[in-house]
């Protein structure tokens, strides 16, 4: 019976079995705490990166190689601030990395670009931090879609800012330059009323004629005020069809034939009668009255207007042209820039609204076509645009 039992000796586990126990079980709490923060790392919501306090990476999450597009074997052991090829050169150049700050427990926190393998950038936050054994951590997060919001926020806010500044200048316009219209109107027609028997034929129609230019330069200027208020509001459809350019060029030099003679100036067409455009009819005839009213206006008595056009490779290339005073390059810089009211007095004192060529520049657009001016002062101004070429 005592063979088939046990000691108490036997029963107790000797200190050498304890010691092996302990560094056991010390060993399986090491690995399952290692799982965890392994865990805890893949499965993060946000790239995660570590590096060494030189500055070498030596761990990367799933996260971030997939915000970056690359694998983690690619990224082991390069330093951070040599590895331009995770961040864009101008994201490294505007925000250096400041290990400096890292080293005084400071929390360093920046806005870069990222640069994936197949060319495409990404806008990411990183948040970098010293850990207690000296190694750094940084948390990037993916804010590209927060960055092209703030970016159209800006967009947006910019356009606001810049009608409310254009309707400002409407005002401005419509109770300056109307109301000096309609006050010279009134003025010289309460003097007919009050003189009309007193006046000659000659006085009285000198008078009417005055009254009639008022009436013709306010009319300009509320179909331009009209016009633009439209084109800004989406209220003007853009129904382009194919049309013969001469019928067009002549329908608009038969309605202002009447203002050229009045000055003495030659205005004529020479368009070949076979030339066809692509192009809306009452945008083409906005652009063509605009440019042509401009050159009467700075064209001299006896001068000489010309609308001509010709066949490119992929498009049609129409030129308004006169022989009058010129626009200086200054001038030239501002003509077709944001709304401003570049308004000069023509050769007979004629006044605008300085709205034309931007409607004709935003028509010409429209077509995906260009307008320009080639000009010297004193001798005269080439209007130029583009349509496309009806094959």
């Amino acid at each position: 019976m005592k063979n088939l039992g046990h000691s108490k000796k036997e029963d107790t586990p000797c200190k050498e079995e304890i010691k092996s126990k302990k560094n056991n079980g010390s060993e399986n709490v090491i690995t399952e705490s290692e799982i965890r923060y392994q865990n805890l790392l893949e499965f993060a919501f946000d790239g995660i990166l570590i590096g060494s306090k030189e500055g070498y990476i030596i761990e990367a999450n799933s996260k971030f190689c997939s915000i970056l597009g690359r694998k983690k074997e690619t990224l082991i052991g390069k330093h951070i601030n040599l590895s331009k090829f995770i961040f864009t050169t101008e994201s490294v150049e505007n925000a250096p990395f400041r290990f400096d700050l890292l080293e005084k427990g400071e929390t360093v926190i920046s806005d870069r670009e990222i640069l994936r393998p197949d060319g495409s950038k990404l806008m990411v936050e990183m948040r970098s931090k010293m850990m207690p054994d000296g190694t750094y951590q940084s948390i990037f997060r993916d804010i590209t879609e927060r960055k092209n919001q703030e970016y159209q926020l800006r967009k947006y806010t910019a356009e606001l800012s810049k009608l409310n500044a254009d309707k400002d200048l409407f005002i401005s316009i419509l109770a300056h330059d109307l109301s000096n219209h309609f006050n010279s109107i009134i003025g010289f027609l309460d003097i007919l009323k009050d003189h009309f028997y007193n006046f000659t034929n000659e006085e009285t129609e000198e008078q009417i004629k005055i009254i009639h230019h008022s009436i013709h330069t306010a009319f300009s200027l509320l179909q331009d005020l009209i016009t633009w208020t439209k084109t800004q509001s989406g209220f003007i459809h853009f129904e382009p069809a194919v049309v013969n350019l001469i019928d067009i060029c002549d329908e608009v030099r038969n309605n202002l034939n009447y203002y050229a003679k009045g000055k003495n100036i030659s205005l004529k067409c020479q368009v070949p009668a076979d030339l066809m455009v692509k192009a809306d009819i009452q945008m083409l005839k906005t652009i063509l009255r605009n440019l042509i009213s401009n050159a009467i206006k700075f064209t001299p008595s006896k001068g000489k207007i010309l609308v001509m056009a010709e066949k490119m490779e992929n498009e049609i290339l129409i030129t308004v042209s006169d022989n009058g005073t010129g626009i200086d390059p200054a001038t030239q810089e501002q003509l077709f820039k944001d709304f401003k009211t570049y308004s000069t007095n023509g050769t007979k004192g004629e006044k605008g609204t300085g709205l034309g060529l931007l409607i004709c520049k935003m028509y010409v657009e429209k077509h995906d076509g260009k307008i320009w001016v080639e000009s010297t002062p004193g001798k005269g101004s080439n209007f130029k645009f583009t349509l496309p070429n009806h094959q």
